[in-house]
């Protein structure tokens, strides 16, 4: 029986309570992995050129995840689509885990970084074949004139949660490091994502999934994406989007490699440095989803934009802690906020509700392109660049700075605003 219009929504409203609460659970799983896969990559031997790979690949086996879920949307539910993807990845945690156990023993270690990035690649592509149905659901449920307040308020809850909690798993590791008992640390850390996981599986099939079909002339094939890039709006932002990731990955695939090997940090210095930037993002997403709101995407993505060339350059020059958070971190926070969140409105502010989930699909295939791109010709470079100052890494990050910045001239300004027709 169809639901009424007051019923409809009311349940959207409890949608949108419910959404927080799971993304309490399922954004500190994902915090957690973010900042403790490299450190425990390099626990199990992982070379530089094997993170940059793993780094490489995850940027587009994400995108393939959400083109298998976007056209499995054509005849699955979007509850099922969001739950099965999220109790697999949850259930990967398991591999990742057991290879602790068998490096503590010895067993197969030439094998264990290869045996990883096969483990976190499918953790990665389990989650991301969920992503367009939530995508496609979100976008059904939050009234557009309120996206940006209602994003920026989830994501600075979850973010302030998901920080405070890491935090502790920074000393645990630390403490556990000192007993040299590292990988019972890990161990601890990844069950508690596994159960995070599994929680916030448990909230989204407690969401309200809206009737929907995806009727037949509006499936959108790859190829009539393709074509549309070039004279489209949404195709000069995806081209955008995407050169910015390859720019960005020629570098920052090292970054915690960087931090840990060439700076010496401990996890607890790693993990603040890593934290310094969401958690300083909390002070930016009511200022930036505001004005998101009232003057558009369009300006906070050139605002965020043209702050992003100058993150890898002070990489270069500040090399403790403290400097590093107040430096390249505190611009990061600001930059990638307004980046972050005016991408993800400027998807639903230009495409249709039907295409919704084959569009983030296909972007964000494009992004996983320049992601993979970015992070092979890091690897390929970090063989033949010189040193120019005491790394060979920040030579990669002068290159990412000048990359970036090539592409911000090139397409930011080409880039039309299409939610706010009168910006003051």
């Amino acid at each position: 029986m169809p639901l009424t219009e007051q019923e409809d929504k009311d349940h959207k409203t409890r949608t949108m309570s419910l959404s927080i609460k799971e993304g309490y659970f399922g954004g500190l799983s994902q915090t957690l992995s973010d900042q403790f896969i490299t450190p425990y990559a390099l626990s199990l031997q992982m070379n530089p050129t094997q993170m940059g790979i793993l780094r490489s690949l995850l940027g587009i086996i994400s995108p393939f995840g959400q083109i298998f879920g976007s056209n499995r949307m054509k005849n699955n539910s979007r509850r099922s689509l969001v739950i099965k993807g999220v109790i697999l990845q949850a259930l990967t945690w398991p591999l990742i885990m057991v290879l602790g156990i068998f490096a503590l023993n010895n067993w197969l270690l030439t094998l264990l970084p290869i045996f990883l990035i096969v483990f976190y690649l499918l953790y990665s592509f389990f989650g991301s074949t969920a992503g367009p149905s939530w995508f496609s659901l979100m976008g059904d449920i939050i009234p557009e004139n309120y996206r940006g307040r209602y994003f920026s308020k989830r994501n600075l809850l979850i973010t302030a949660t998901s920080i405070s909690i890491t935090v502790i798993a920074s000393i645990l590791l630390e403490q556990f490091k000192i007993m040299k008992n590292t990988f019972i640390g890990f161990f601890i850390i990844f069950f508690v994502a596994f159960i995070s996981r599994i929680i916030s599986a448990i909230y989204l099939a407690r969401h309200y999934y809206p009737p929907f079909t995806i009727e037949k002339q509006s499936y959108l094939s790859l190829l009539k994406f393709l074509k549309s890039i070039p004279k489209s709006n949404f195709g000069i932002f995806t081209l955008y989007i995407t050169f910015l990731q390859f720019s960005v990955n020629i570098a920052a695939v090292f970054i915690g490699y960087y931090m840990l090997d060439d700076l010496n940090f401990n996890y607890i210095e790693y993990v603040s440095v890593n934290l310094s930037m969401p958690l300083l993002s909390l002070l930016f997403y009511p200022l930036i989803g505001l004005i998101s709101d009232k003057y558009g995407n369009a300006l906070v993505l050139r605002i965020g934009g043209f702050l992003l060339p100058i993150i890898p350059f002070l990489w270069i020059f500040l090399n403790t802690p403290l400097q590093l958070i107040f430096g390249p971190q505190l611009i990061s926070a600001f930059a990638w906020t307004g980046v972050n969140l005016a991408a993800s409105n400027f998807i639903y502010d230009n495409i249709p509700t039907q295409q919704r989930g084959f569009y983030v699909a296909y972007f964000n295939l494009f992004l996983g392109i320049g992601v993979l791109f970015g992070g092979l010709l890091g690897s390929f470079l970090l063989q033949i660049v010189p040193i120019i100052f005491f790394s060979i890494f920040q030579t990669l990050f002068l290159i990412s700075g000048f990359s970036r910045l090539l592409f911000d001239l090139i397409f930011l300004f080409r880039i039309k605003e299409v939610r706010v027709k009168k910006p003051k």
